[in-house]
Order: structure tokens, then sequence, then C-alpha cells
């Protein structure tokens, strides 16, 4: 604690306050004598800590010497043959220079004579002679002693480490001032041997001032390395993972990159790969690297552009920077001349830089996408790489040192380069890492909402098995009562009840299939209004014992059809309404309401339950039901979850909401829509539990009048054509008609056009046809029947689609005789097809007779005339009046229309009228607002004022 930068006791105070609030705290006596004893000793340090040693000491009467670069006075001297020594040089052979100058490139060796005045000598102070960045193969330094000269030091990027007197990638000698000559003058001499002509820097400095100066580009350096080299094995990995051949070549061009940033920085040649320094031309390694590195960028460039371009523009240029770089290669081994293969290296890199640019140039395209981005950022890499050898060959012409001293910490622009190469495909696959880990996210959310729902479905299939079971139970006990051997009251309700049970134990069993399967149940057509109104049946009985009143609100359309599969329809609905009524509380009132907007349905209700029951309703809601009981005993109740379940099947969907003690409950679900092709007979209008007065209605339904010869009353047997695409319609046709008069049937509206044209065939007495059919609609015959002279007579009848039931009163307009819309039940095809016989019958008799009137010369009415008597004698035997036809024919009325206009002239209402012709009341009504505004009245006696 003595060490302790503590000042005027605010340390011990510290700890003592400290101390104090712990206890206070925490009650933890440990804590306070721990700190109380870090205070005392700190307290106890107080006494030997000196306040202010800098006057105490003097410490600011001391001067310290400052050390820069010593100056120097160089000359230089080339010997070509490599002949001299130090001893065999003159001064006079030196020509004086500045100590950093650009010798170009020189055969031999470079001598340099280096003096300077040694102002600080015998002060303890070593020196470091240093020649900069550039890559020299050799310098060896030598001192005069005397009259003779002893090796000072040497040092080199191709030299053994051993023959290096300061073994570092620094170009460093050591210069001992305890080896130098007593003398305040020194004399140096330095032999310099480069085969890449490259500017010297020679300077002198202070050991510890070289040392501080450089330690931090030292370790920036090594930071740069070791964060160089992990993105290349992070690249590596990437390309190996995403199995991406592009991240793996970019990893070898940066791996290439890197092998040469060391080797121009001296590490390589220092620590990695100084044993190739025994080898001839070993410094020609850097044009390897540098030819390597492009190469393999270039297969970057040509892998990123065909996968997003899917084919390459420009595949010379590709061709051509391949053959330039092998050439690069060839060059370095074959060229013995360092100026000559200095000169094509630079080249053939400059010229490669330009066509890489153009490349990458000619296939981008825009918007530019994820992984073209790796790609642009080559441009300032080229740029950087192509611009430094431009101005490298530049420098090899000028020999002004002032101009190209340029070297020195530029290499820091290849490491640049590096991060431009690598950075942009760290930043896009930590992207696509991420992207991956929100996938994986997903999945793993996806899993563990799959265990959710197993647990759920686990926890729904043990309550149902034990409902199955008490049911069971339940249909058993009741068979074995002894009330069933009697006849009395009692065993109505308990076959009731066995009606019940045995109808719920089949909609259990059958989800239980659709469930454990997951089979999308077979489905058939619903009349959904009908259907809903017979389950709400079932839930009278249970409802009467609570003195819960039930009422229903159904807004769906009568004829509203849904495909479902029946039983679990049925579950559905009787399931929802059952568990309302169990927790409703007793003497309530509880609305159930049914609508429809397209193929959408909404059942909604609200219950109000008491203070027992709302303790239930969460789990009874589906809300935590098996977090409240462990898996070993999971609740058996049911609620609402078998519905929820059920209407997954149809894409539905379960709320509810609060509110103090009611419920606001309502489920959703979409049904598939219903096509033309079912057979009718099948649907479903009611559940398999049938109540007392469903049973009655059915036992009357059963009797329907229908012999064989239905229709032998009209004199002949009558032939049908059926134009109906599906098989299952032409079944149930088939099956009511069968025996009772002859069908033909057709496929399309091309088939019964061939048909009718067809002489060998017997001509039919009525015509129904689909009115949505293949190639020739229903619509487009029916237009060529009534053109055509030899079929305008047949009596032609559309089939129409719930969906179709609105062309109806259009098509009976244009001269249909009738429409049936899907479902029809076979009474109304028989009631169609008498219809028809009979106004043909009397259309029949109506021409014979006119046709007797006109042999007998009784016929004083024009033509035009006797028609519409003929017409509306056919539709109602009514006869006009001359006024009443001319008033129909210039109004424009249809026979339809003009025989209610008679009627209503006759005072007879809507619903008489719908009586006389078969129609419904809503039929006359629309009938009457077209004959309103054609006669262009605006009430009834207006018309028969008119009529009349």
């Amino acid at each position: 604690m003595v060490f302790l930068p503590h000042e005027y006791g605010i340390l011990p105070f510290s700890f003592f306050i400290f101390a104090v609030i712990i206890e206070f705290m925490s009650r933890r006596s440990w804590f306070f004598i721990f700190f109380m004893f870090l205070g005392s000793i700190s307290l106890y340090s107080e006494k030997n800590y000196i306040k202010n040693p800098i006057k105490e000491f003097g410490i600011e009467d001391i001067e310290v010497s400052h050390y820069t670069a010593i100056p120097l006075k160089v000359s230089y001297f080339i010997d070509e043959e490599a002949k001299f020594n130090c001893d065999d040089l003159e001064e006079v052979k030196f020509t004086s220079i500045p100590s950093s100058f650009n010798p170009g490139f020189y055969k031999g060796v470079l001598w340099l004579d280096i003096s300077y005045l040694d102002k600080n000598l015998h002060q303890g102070n070593d020196f470091y002679l240093y020649f900069g960045n550039e890559p020299l193969d050799l310098a060896e330094a030598y001192i005069e002693y005397g009259d003779g000269w002893n090796l000072l030091g040497r040092t080199g990027r191709s030299i053994r480490r051993k023959q290096m007197s300061d073994p570092s990638w620094e170009l460093i000698i050591p210069v001992n001032e305890a080896e130098l000559p007593k003398s305040t003058y020194q004399h140096l001499r330095v032999k310099v041997v480069s085969s890449f002509g490259v500017p010297v820097h020679v300077s002198l400095y202070s050991k510890d001032e070289f040392q501080k100066s450089g330690m931090f580009f030292s370790t920036a350096n090594f930071v740069i390395f070791g964060f160089s080299f992990l993105i290349i094995i992070f690249l590596f990995a990437c390309g190996i993972i995403f199995k991406d051949n592009i991240y793996r070549l970019l990893a070898f061009a940066s791996l290439f990159m890197f092998f040469l940033i060391l080797q121009l920085k001296g590490l390589g040649s220092m620590y990695l790969w100084n044993f190739i320094a025994i080898f001839d031309n070993s410094s020609r390694l850097t044009y390897f690297l540098g030819a390597g590195s492009f190469i393999l960028s270039v297969f970057v460039m040509t892998g990123i552009v065909r996968e997003e371009n899917k084919t390459i523009r420009g595949r010379s240029l590709i061709y051509s920077m391949i053959v330039l770089c092998a050439l690069s290669c060839i060059s370095s081994i074959f060229i013995p001349s360092p100026y000559v293969l200095f000169l094509t290296y630079s080249i053939l890199l400059v010229l490669n830089t330009v066509l890489f640019i153009i490349s990458i140039q000619i296939n981008r395209k825009a918007p530019v996408t994820e992984s073209f981005v790796i790609l642009l950022f080559f441009f300032p890499v080229m740029l950087i790489v192509g611009g430094m050898q431009a101005v490298f060959l530049i420098r090899l012409f000028t020999k002004s040192v002032a101009k190209m001293k340029i070297r020195g910490y530029d290499f820091y622009l290849y490491d640049l380069c590096f991060m431009f190469m690598t950075v942009p495909a760290v930043y896009l696959t930590f992207k696509r890492f991420g992207k991956k880990y929100k996938r994986m996210e997903k999945t793993l959310i996806t899993a563990m909402e799959k265990e959710l729902e197993y647990k759920k479905d686990k926890s729904l299939f043990h309550a149902m098995t034990c409902q199955l079971l008490t049911l069971s139970d339940l249909i058993h006990n009741s068979i074995e009562l002894p009330q069933m051997k009697t006849e009395n009251d009692s065993v109505k309700e308990i076959h009731g009840m066995i009606e019940r049970s045995s109808v719920q134990l089949i909609d259990y069993l059958n989800a239980f299939l659709v469930f454990g399967t997951k089979s999308i149940p077979e489905s058939s057509p619903i009349l959904l209004s009908s259907f809903f109104e017979s389950c709400a049946e079932i839930i009278r009985s249970p409802a009467i014992r609570k003195n819960i009143k039930i009422s229903l609100s159904n807004s769906v359309d009568e004829k509203h059809l849904v495909r479902a599969n029946r039983n679990i329809l049925e579950l559905i609905f009787t399931h929802f309404m059952l568990t309302i009524v169990r927790y409703s509380k007793s003497n309530s009132n509880i609305v159930l309401s049914l609508s429809q907007k397209e193929n959408e349905v909404s059942l909604k209700t609200k219950i109000h339950v008491d203070s027992e029951a709302e303790k239930y309703m969460d789990e009874v809601l589906g809300q935590n039901y098996f977090l409240k009981q462990s898996e070993e005993s999971p609740s058996n109740e049911i609620g609402f979850r078998l519905v929820v379940k059920a209407l997954e099947i149809y894409g539905g969907t379960f709320t509810h909401s609060k509110e103090n003690k009611s419920y606001k409950i309502s489920l959703k679900m979409k049904f598939p829509p219903v096509d033309e092709t079912f057979n009718h007979e099948l649907i479903s209008v009611q559940t398999l539990f049938d109540t007392e007065s469903q049973k009655e209605l059915n036992n009357s339904n059963k009797t329907i009048p229908v012999v064989d010869n239905l229709f032998s009353d009209f004199g002949k047997t009558i032939v049908i054509l059926l134009v109906e695409e599906s098989i299952v319609a032409k079944r149930f046709w088939e099956d009511i008609l069968n025996g009772r008069c002859i069908t033909k049937t057709t496929a399309s509206g091309v088939e019964a056009w061939n048909y009718l044209h067809t002489a060998d065939n017997p001509k039919p007495d009525i015509i129904f046809c689909n009115y949505s059919l293949p190639v020739m609609n229903g619509r487009e015959l029916f237009r060529k029947c009534s053109d055509d002279e030899n079929t305008r007579d047949i009596p032609f009848v559309f089939i129409l689609s719930p969906i179709e039931s609105d062309r109806k009163y259009e098509l009976m307009r244009r001269g249909a005789v009738d429409c049936i819309v899907r479902p029809y039940s076979k009474r109304e095809v028989y009631g169609v097809i008498c219809m028809v016989l009979s106004i043909s019958k009397k259309i029949q008799h109506s021409i014979l007779s006119q046709l007797d009137r006109v042999v007998r010369g009784q016929m004083n009415s024009s033509p035009r005339q006797e028609y519409m008597q003929v017409q509306t004698q056919a539709m109602g035997n009514i006869s006009l009046t001359k006024s009443q036809t001319s008033i129909f024919l210039d109004s424009g009325l249809s026979s339809r229309e003009q025989q209610i206009a008679i009627l209503i002239s006759h005072g007879k209402s809507d619903k008489e009228i719908a009586d006389v012709l078969n129609i419904s009341p809503a039929t006359v009504a629309s009938h009457n607002k077209k004959i309103f505004r054609k006669l262009n009245v605006h009430s009834r006696v207006e018309l028969m004022d008119k009529v009349r």
C-alpha cells in the first residue's frame, strides 16, 4: 500500500467511509474489517510519503540532453568491378552528396564515405547507423582506426541473420562509442550493394533516441501484421464454411499481398524466410509475390463478375492480364540485369493496372450488388499499386533527391491496399453471418414454438382420451340401466343422452384421426345456415337445465354453401356452444351471432360467468393450461382448446376479451370455395344428431311422389338433353330420370351443338344446360340455338351456381324457360320438367286452335295481334285486347311482364300473382319495377287505368 498514489489522506479516508457504507447496507462484518484494515495500512504509510519530491530533491535543476540525428558529411563512389576495398580507395575518388540521395541502378558496389563531429565523446552514448527502409541487399560499415580500417558492423535484406551485427528488420548497424577512436572527428566508410536501384538515406542516431522514435512504428507494424493475418484466416474459414470459391481466392490474393508487404518491410526476409538468402537472386522474391497477388486478384474479379452477371465482358482483357503476369514471373527468372527486370516488371504492372480497372468498369451493373462491392474496392488498390510503381519508374530516371524523397513510411500505403482488398469482404461476411444468425434464431424460435405446440397437443390428446373414456363409460352404463327394459318417459331421455354421447364420441374419434395423421379431412358441401341451427338444437337441453336462454342471430344466406368436413364443423360448432353453456352463469341470456363475408364465417357471443367459474376461465380459454399442471398429471379440461385445434384446419382464429365478469368470444373460419362438381344429394343440412322436431320434418320430407309414369300424361316418352361437365351431376340426373324419360348427356356446348345437328339423334323436348361450360358456355349455346331455325323452339333451362343466381331473371327475359340454382332437389327438377311440358302442350293446343280459325276464315286480327294472343294464352291462358296488344308491343314488355301486367289490372296482389304463375313474390316485385318503368306509370292504380 506504500506505493498507492494517495495524497493528503484521501485514500485512507475513502477506505473508512466505504467500510461504514458496506456495513450499513450489507451487514457483512468481514467486509467492514477488510476495508478498515486497508485504511489503516494506507494511513500508516502517510508518514513516509514525500509530499513534493521535485522541490526536496531539486530535480528541476538537472539538465537532460536531447539527441537528434548527428550531422554527417557524405560522399560516394561506385566501384563497378567491385575490386576495391577501404584501404585502396582514395578520398579523391569520392564525390560529395547529401546524406539522402538517389544513385539509381548501378553495377558493382556503392561506397559511402562518412565523417562527423563527435561532440558527446565518452558520455556513454551508443549510436545506430541507419539506412532507411529501402531494401538494400548489403550494407557493411568500417571505422578508420589509426592507419587502418576495422569492420564496424553489417546489415542487409539478402544476408543471413548470423551475418548481421544487430539482427533486426530495420537496416541498422550499431556503433559502440567505446570502440571508437578517442577523437572528436570520426571517419566511416560503408559498402552498399543493391539490386533494386533504390535511394539511400544514411543517418546516425543515438541508440536511445532511435529506439524511442521507432517503438511506435514497430508496434504498429506488428499489430497490423497480426490483424492482417487474422483477416486472412477468417476469409479462408468463410470460404470453407460457405463453400465459396470467391472467398478462397480472395484469401489467397490477400495472403500474397501480405507476404509482399512483409518482404518490402523486411520482416519476411528477416524472420520468416531468411534461410533463402543463400540462394542466388533471392531478392527477386518480391516480383514473384507481386505477380502472384495480381493474378489471384484477376481470378477474384472473374469469379465475382461471373456470379453477378452470368457472363463476362472483355475476356480478351482478362486473358491479357494473365499473360502479362506470367511474363512478369518468367522475366524475374531469366532476365539477369536488375535494371531491365525492374523496367519490365514496372511497365507490365502499370499496364495490368489499367486493364484491371477497365475490366471492372465494363462489367459493372447498376445498381451494384453486395458481392460487386468487393470488386469496387479494388479500384483504390490498383490506383495505389500502379501509381506507386509508376513513381518508382519515374524515379529511376530522376536523380534529384529533393523531388524524389518519397519513401520512408510509404510502405504503409500497401497496408491500406490490403485493407481495401479484405475489409469489404469481412464486412459482408459479418452481414452474412448476421443473416445466418437470424435464420438460426428464427429456426430456434420455430423449434421452441413446435415444442410448445407439441406440449399443447399432448395435453389436449390426453384430455380428449379421458373424455372418450368417460363417454364410453356413460354409454355403456346407460345401456345397462334397469329403466331401459321398461317403456316410460325416462327411457326417451336416456335414449337422447346415449345419442348425444355417441355423436360426441364419433366427433372425437374423427378429430383424433385428423389431428393424429395431420391429413386434410374429406370435405363435402354443407348448407351453413341450416347446419348451424341444427347444431344449436343440441345445446337446448343443457341450456334448459341451467335456465339459460339461447338466441340465434343468423345473418348467413340460406343458400350459402361451404365445403368442409361434416364431423369437424359439427365439432367446432357443438363444442363451442356446449363449452359456453357449461361455464355461463345460470339464468343468463346467450346470443350466438353467425355472420358471413365471402368465404369467411364468424361466430360471436358474450357470456357472463360467476366468481367460481372465473377462476378457471384462463384454463378454459387455453391460456397456460399445461403450465399449471405437471407433465405427469396434465389437465383434463378441454375447454376451447379442441375448438382452437380444429380451427387450424380451416385457417381460423379464436379471440377473446374480458370485461368485468363477462367474456367476448369469437371465432373465424375460412372455407374453400364450393365448385360445381358435387353431388347435390350429398349436401349436409343438419348434424348427425336429430332432435324430435327434426325427425318429424325429415319423415315428412321422405314421401316424394315419384312413379315411373310421372311424365306419361304428356302423351309420349320425352327426351331431355343434359349439357353438364360434372360426372357427379350426370349420375344424379341419370338416377332421378332413369325409367321416366330418355336422357342424353354431353360435356360441353360444342358437343351439344353437334348433337342437335346430327340427323340420327332424337330431337330433345327440353335442354338443361350448365351456364359455365368449357370452350362454348351455356349462354353462347343458348344464343346459337335461338338463332337456328331447327332449335329455337326447344325449351332451354339453365343450371346456375349460387354465385350466378343473379343472372336468372336476365336469362329468362332473353327467352330461357326457367333457371334452377344449385343445390337443387329432384322434386325441383320434376317440377321444372312438368311446367315446361305443360306450357308446351298449351302452346301446341293454342297453335292448333289458331290454325283452325285461319282455315275457317274467322281470323279478323292482324298477324301481330294473333301472335301476341298465342303467346299470352300459352303463358297464362289470358286473351289481350287490341289496345292492350298495342300498348304492350310499344312498351317492349316481355311475355312474363305482359302476363303480370294483366293480372295486376285484374286487382291481383303480388302473392296471388306468384301463386298463379308459380314464381316467388320477390320475382313479381322485381318485374313490377320494370313494368312501371316501361309503361311510365307510378302506381298500380295508374297501371290499371292504362291497361284497361
